[in-house]
């Protein structure tokens, strides 16, 4: 379940003039909407233990403040990048200090809902293209495998069905469909079973090239440190409901640098029905 609530900055100030409304600290315990106004757009996600400030009640809404920070490119005093300063020349060349990754993981569904990547594993993984080449390959291979079983399953379905309409003998009909009925059970093991070793033959693939794990806490929040500069690719999937979300993103780790990034719909690879056998 999520909550929507009202953000509003100068215009709050003003009510508070008129209106002297009390106001009150609150730390969110679920996943909430901010609004740019009641029923309006949303502007952002905040996540569970983010704390606001109430300024204004009305029925159904309120009306908040929150302060905090964001990443910006640091700047000299002399108003250039500090990346373009020129470095005085060192005797020896000092090792770049390792950098970090931190964000969190939430997704939305189509009416609105939230659900927050919680105690989600994720991986980050070195020559991601060699990586992505051999889950690549692997995936080919069992969708074609998986789509013959899925077919043939769903065949003996309809023969079953298609049995109990056409054969007038009640026994007769009860028989066909009941072997139809088991060879179609035969299948969905089949299937379930070649998911299974295909999920191990990509998490074998995956760990070949896993340089460093981590695991989401249960407000969906991650993070890695220690982290050696160069390119990565952050993987991770979660299973909400019927849908599973799967997240491949190419990333750089600068020296010494913190890289923020929420998993989301926005940068999600794919998405699609979580494998059903029945």
């Amino acid at each position: 379940m999520r909550r929507s609530i009202v953000v509003g900055t100068g215009l709050v100030l003003l009510t508070t003039l008129l209106v002297s409304a009390e106001r009150s600290d609150r730390t969110l315990g679920e996943a909430t909407d901010l609004l740019s106004g009641p029923e309006g757009a949303r502007v952002a996600v905040l996540l569970p233990g983010a704390t606001v400030r109430v300024t204004e009640s009305r029925p159904g809404w309120e009306r908040v403040e929150m302060e905090g920070w964001i990443k910006t490119e640091e700047i000299s005093p002399a108003g250039v990048p500090a990346e373009a300063a020129p470095a005085a020349p060192a005797p020896q060349q000092a090792a770049a200090a390792p950098g970090s990754i931190a964000g969190a993981v939430f997704v939305t569904d189509q009416e609105g809902r939230t659900t927050i990547g919680a105690s989600m594993a994720l991986r980050l993984l070195a020559d991601p293209e060699r990586a992505a080449e051999e889950v690549g390959a692997i995936t080919t291979e069992c969708e074609s495998s998986t789509s013959a079983l899925k077919a043939e399953a769903e065949a003996l379905k309809a023969k079953g069905s298609r049995a109990m309409k056409t054969i007038e003998n009640p026994s007769a009909a009860f028989e066909a469909y009941d072997e139809a009925k088991r060879e179609r059970g035969k299948k969905l093991r089949d299937l379930r079973k070649l998911d299974e070793e295909c999920s191990q033959r990509k998490e074998a693939a995956l760990d070949s090239h896993t340089v460093q794990r981590t695991l989401s806490d249960a407000q969906g929040r991650y993070t890695f440190d220690k982290v050696p500069a160069g390119p990565y690719t952050l993987h991770g999937l979660l299973e909400s409901g019927d849908v599973r979300h799967e997240w491949d993103v190419e990333i750089v780790v600068e020296p010494g640098r913190r890289l923020s990034l929420d998993l989301t719909n926005a940068n999600r690879s794919r998405s699609g029905a979580a494998p059903v056998y029945r």
